[in-house]
């Protein structure tokens, strides 16, 4: 091999470390959804400020916000709007922040296989919307003449009015000479 080729397949300066600081990303983030996790897993449920605080101090922030939306549900940890039974102690509700990087974390068991890998719940739900037949056309059909009908009687109301009748007859003539369409 020449010296050209060898150096159009080495990494630009600086990639190398990047890929390094990548690694070292993903790690803690996974480290923290670890965290996360087994800090909740007690008590059944979290909200979702919790979740957005914790996923917020992740290095990896999209990563860490995927991991625990597919990971809590597998782990039979319910994600609330607010927390509904007894109010946890403030020290229980922050603790999925790890205080030291090198300290070792608990290790999480592996989620179960029968889930399928890289659902995204919100792609799921949106095609389960998708899938479903909100209107038919009967009820289009009908929708439409009630618009209409809901229409013939806003104008009559309109026309009977003796309040508005100067400004009514003035767009009737408008529009009679067609300067309004």
């Amino acid at each position: 091999m020449n010296s050209q080729h060898t150096r159009a397949m080495a990494a630009p300066e600086g990639e190398l470390d990047r890929g390094v600081r990548d690694r070292a990303d993903v790690k803690a983030t996974d480290q923290l959804v670890d965290a996360l996790i087994a800090s909740v897993r007690a008590e059944g449920f979290v909200t979702f400020d919790e979740v957005a605080r914790a996923c917020a101090s992740a290095p990896c922030v999209d990563r860490a916000v995927n991991m625990v939306m597919k990971r809590l549900p597998l782990e039979g940890v319910e994600i609330r709007d607010h927390a509904d039974g007894p109010p946890r102690r403030r020290a229980e509700r922050h603790s999925f922040v790890p205080d030291d990087d090198d300290a070792p974390l608990s290790e999480a068991p592996a989620p179960p296989s029968a889930a399928p890998p890289g659902v995204d719940p919100i792609q799921a739900y949106l095609g389960k919307m998708g899938s479903l037949s909100l209107l038919t056309r009967e009820g289009e059909v009908e929708f439409a003449r009630r618009i209409e009908a809901g229409r013939r009687r806003m104008l009559d109301a309109l026309a009977r009015s003796s309040i508005r009748m100067p400004e009514l007859t003035d767009l009737i003539e408008r529009i009679e000479e067609s300067d309004i369409r």
